[in-house]
């Protein structure tokens, strides 16, 4: 579904809501829930409802309308003004924690790259971002700056907040026993559902001026409390909702993968598995999740031991598909023999550094290494060779035992003599890396040396990571081998902590399916605190058919009782088209600042 097709629709809804009712607008009111709710006014739980809705005019009147007036003056503002705005982002602490961050990590960003040479927008120089961190008035219109996938929450968060702010109404004026004479909802079009209730407007207006103002903002005051009970204390009770179907701290479950990162496709990840571990570190939650990648980013890239044997066994096992001439292979690596000249040449890239280690650094005998000497340990022999490089299957290699295929690590990139027995078959063991050892003739007859070899990606470009991650749905499934990008695979893969249970329910509608709950769930609660409080905004307006303009109805003509009635409507009037320049003003600036 796109944005012509909710045209379209919105068109022909309208068009048929036309000939069917002849008004554009679609209207059901209902008498069926007048009983219920008029009750109230004859049980003792009204007394609790009116000293409820009395803390809800206080709230209404001395911060909610405040509040509004400021939040829309405030987004008018830095609209007109964005020098300001900038300068007040830059000073503030998130923006400075962010930067911060950006700064130690390096690289963090939101739109992944398949290629690792292109150009990476970074998050925290992106003005669009910054531009709307503060805090202002923005309209949510799904295909503008809500996607469409949302529309089915948008719809219900909304329905849910009208709902709401009308049974606020109508339940605060039966606890006034002041009866309602009707319910209903309306559509402004598809997309804009709406509910009203009428009540007994003289019998209103009768009513003591204290008791209206109860009647008339517990709609507003229905949508605070129901946007901070959503947004607060809802999430904080999903671990006890989700108990049946969910668990925490088994994992985390992968909910989506982005189209553009190299996670997913063929063989990577998918909704529904269940990340168990990244490399030999665990991951219990997403916490753990990033901090195991953050651990990874850190720390240098890892290479592999192989001997001669296990190299020849590979060639001869698998074809070769070339991917030393273009790292194009789905399930080959080119991989580089860190020789002796290639580690020397790593040392020379920090030769000053090592000269005066060496320098501070006693030798055996108590003295200082001559210079000389730490200069001649620094330039690469003539007898030295470029490194070799060997297309071998990536996946055979990285989940190989510790035991066959020991890692090497920065800087050296060395590896220790493998032992074995010819006496037993399989009888191996690494030798620790001892002048003793080194040196001994009956180990040296009975050990098969071996060469670091690392992938030639991770020495290209910085980043690049070899990373096995472990997963499982119902069963223990084959781990995914990702190559590449470390942010790639956390910006790219979307996770949550709730891990679906493996019982019937599992089994019948599936880990891809059942691991969305949770997203489903948050989702609503997110879009309900959010449109729930711009509804209680919006309301406070004091524009004509919004709870505002009755409210300032109701204030004028109590304080203007001795007042010609015409001189209270123009009153009235003139503050109406001053809220209506206001919000239009706001939305236009809202509207131009998103752009």
């Amino acid at each position: 579904m796109d944005l012509k097709m909710i045209v379209g629709f919105t068109i022909i809804f309208h068009a048929v809501v036309y000939v069917w009712r002849k008004t554009w607008i679609l209207r059901m009111d209902t008498k069926r829930l007048n009983k219920c709710i008029n009750g109230i006014s004859t049980k003792r739980i009204r007394k609790y409802f009116r000293l409820w809705f009395r803390l809800g005019t206080y709230v209404t009147i001395f911060i909610g309308f405040p509040f509004t007036l400021w939040l829309f003056l405030r987004t008018i503002f830095y609209a007109l003004v964005p020098s300001v705005a900038t300068v007040a982002l830059a000073v503030t602490p998130s923006a400075f924690l962010s930067s911060t961050e950006h700064e130690a990590l390096e690289l963090h960003h939101e739109e992944l790259s398949p290629f690792p040479d292109a150009e990476i927008p970074i998050e925290a120089s992106s003005s669009s971002s910054s531009s709307a961190s503060y805090l202002a008035i923005q309209p949510i219109l799904p295909g503008w700056n809500l996607p469409l996938s949302h529309l089915p929450y948008y719809l219900l968060a909304i329905l849910i907040s009208v709902i709401i702010h009308e049974l606020g109404h109508a339940v605060a004026s039966a606890s006034h026993r002041i009866p309602i004479v009707s319910m209903g909802v309306s559509f402004f079009g598809p997309l804009i559902p709406a509910a009203h209730v009428e009540l007994n407007s003289a019998q209103l207006r009768e009513t003591p001026f204290k008791k209206q103002l109860d009647i008339l903002t517990a709609g507003v005051w229905m949508n605070m409390y129901l946007s901070l009970i959503t947004y607060f204390v809802v999430p904080l009770l999903l671990p006890a909702l989700l108990f049946p179907t969910h668990s925490l701290g088994r994992g985390i479950s992968v909910t989506g993968v982005m189209p553009r990162s190299g996670a997913g496709g063929p063989g990577g990840l998918e909704r529904g598995d269940i990340i168990l571990g990244v490399d030999s570190c665990p991951v219990k939650d997403l916490d753990s999740w990033y901090t195991c990648l953050e651990s990874i980013w850190d720390s240098e890239p890892v290479g592999y031991c192989l001997n001669s044997d296990t190299v020849a066994k590979f060639l001869n096992n698998s074809e070769n598909p070339g991917c030393c001439d273009r790292d194009n292979s789905p399930t080959h690596l080119c991989f580089m023999e860190m020789t002796v000249g290639e580690h020397v040449e790593t040392l020379q890239n920090h030769k000053e550094d090592l000269v005066t280690e060496l320098q501070q650094t006693p030798t055996s005998n108590g003295s200082l290494p001559s210079p000389e000497i730490s200069d001649m340990s620094l330039n690469k022999s003539n007898n030295s060779t470029s490194p070799s490089s060997i297309c071998l299957p990536a996946k055979p290699i990285v989940t190989l035992n510790e035991t066959l295929s020991p890692k090497c690590y920065a800087p050296n990139y060395s590896c220790p003599p493998i032992k074995i027995n010819p006496g037993s078959a399989g009888d191996i063991s690494i030798l620790p890396e001892t002048s003793e050892n080194n040196h001994n003739p009956l180990i040296g007859t009975e050990s098969q040396s071996s060469n670091c070899y690392l992938a030639r990606l991770l020495k290209q470009y910085k980043g690049f990571r070899i990373i096995q991650i472990h997963r499982r749905q119902h069963y223990l499934k084959e781990s995914v081998l990702f190559v590449g990008d470390v942010w790639d695979l956390r910006n790219g893969v979307h996770a949550s902590d709730y891990v679906p249970r493996d019982w019937w329910l599992a089994q019948f509608l599936g880990f891809n399916k059942l691991s969305l709950v949770p997203v489903h769930l948050e989702t609503v609660l997110l879009l309900t605190a959010g449109l729930s409080a711009g509804l209680a905004v919006v309301n406070m307006l004091p524009i004509y058919g919004l709870d505002g303009y009755h409210v300032v109805d109701a204030c004028v003509n109590h304080m203007g009782k001795s007042w010609e009635s015409k001189k209270i409507s123009r009153l009235v009037n003139y503050i109406s088209w001053a809220a209506v320049f206001v919000a239009l003003l706001t939305v236009i600036c809202s509207i131009v600042q998103s752009f």
